[in-house]
């Protein structure tokens, strides 16, 4: 009887462990292409109301895969944003990467990552920009940006890149084709939120590959 009890809770604690863990990686290999992914919604940050088109491309260079997730029309300019929001659950501690091409070369070329979202004018982002080559950290309240730090990345804008983040209680990490670039803490969004994409103004970058962990489990 004894015995019996033991596995029970033993089988009780490893599937409330399994549960407890998200590990997501998106593709999109099996999604059409010229449509937008399932779970995933357009948002703009200080925007005038006429959304970026995101939907999935097919791959025409020598990338990740045979299709990927890109921009693939944008009036937009300035300082606003360009969100792609993934609604598949809420995560406080992350570990987010994915790969990203730039593909234009207008003054806002390149993209990011965003996580802890709320809604369109609170998050954090990562973001690399190929035109001023730098790689910065920002989070936003309010729509507006306060930068946590900026680093200088040399890298080729027509090439596919490796951009991850570590997001774990207050400390950043922010790593550059497996290189750590930034390193800060910061609790100013010290709660739960989604994740996604983000590409400022006129940017129309492509994503692959993109992953998510987080030890807390789906909401």
């Amino acid at each position: 009887m004894k015995s019996k009890l033991l596995g029970l809770i033993i089988f009780f604690l490893i599937s409330n462990s399994v549960f407890a863990e998200s590990d997501q990686t998106w593709s999109f290999e099996q999604e059409k292409a010229g449509k937008l992914p399932p779970n995933w919604k357009v948002a703009e940050t200080q925007g005038n109301g006429v959304n970026a088109i995101w939907e999935v491309d097919k791959n025409d260079t020598n990338g990740p895969g045979k299709h990927v997730l890109a921009i693939t029309n944008n009036t937009n300019r300035g300082d606003m944003g360009n969100l792609l929001i993934n609604e598949n659950g809420v995560f406080k501690e992350v570990e987010l990467s994915t790969r990203i091409k730039a593909t234009t070369s207008g003054k806002s070329a390149g993209g990011g990552i965003i996580w802890r979202v709320v809604d369109e004018n609170h998050y954090y982002l990562a973001q690399w920009n190929a035109s001023s080559n730098s790689l910065r950290l920002y989070v936003y309240i309010g729509g507006k940006a306060s930068l946590l730090e900026s680093v200088s990345v040399e890298a080729d804008s027509k090439a596919w890149h490796l951009l991850e983040v570590t997001h774990i209680e207050n400390a950043i990490e922010v790593l550059f084709d497996g290189e750590p670039k930034i390193s800060v803490e910061d609790k100013q969004l010290d709660f739960k939120g989604n994740f996604g994409l983000r590409a400022g103004g006129d940017a129309m970058p492509a994503f692959d590959d993109i992953t998510l962990y987080s030890d807390e489990g789906e909401e």
